[in-house]
This record gives C-alpha cells, sequence and structure tokens, in this order.
C-alpha cells in the first residue's frame, strides 16, 4: 500500500494554478490536471472530490493508495 502524499512530494497540500478557476467545476477537471501534473498517480486508484469553494480532495482506494491530499484552486495573479 501506498501512502498517497508521498506520491505528492511528501505534500499533504497542492495547488492548481489557473487563470480562471471557476472554469475548473468537477472532478474530472481537477482529475484531468492532477495526471498531467504527475503523471506517477494512477488514476484508477484515487477519488477526487467535485471543488467547492476552490478545493478538492483526492482520496486514496484504500487498496493501492491510502490516505488523502487537499487541492487548493488558486487564481495566478499578473
Amino acid at each position: 500500500m501506498i501512502i498517497l502524499p508521498t506520491l505528492f512530494g511528501d505534500k499533504d497540500e497542492i495547488e492548481i494554478l489557473t487563470p480562471s478557476p471557476q472554469a475548473l467545476r468537477t472532478h474530472n477537471d481537477i482529475r484531468a490536471i492532477i495526471l498531467m501534473k504527475y503523471p506517477n498517480i494512477k488514476s484508477q486508484h484515487i477519488i477526487i472530490s467535485d471543488p467547492e469553494d476552490n478545493v478538492a480532495l483526492i482520496v486514496g482506494d484504500n487498496d493501492i493508495y491510502q490516505g488523502w491530499v487537499k487541492v487548493w484552486i488558486k487564481k495566478i495573479e499578473n
């Protein structure tokens, strides 16, 4: 079993920076970004919540990955 935060550099919180945070509305939006940014993550072993107030959670399936990581969706400041 792999502790999920170790796949994110031993962090239990990560940030997604975007010019339009309101455009990321579903768990699939978050999943696509996470899989591009962290190609070592296996999609079938994570559950991602829909974002609410620009925060989402990634939870392991408890068979392969265990634990959770909070995802902050932040606006890129120019």
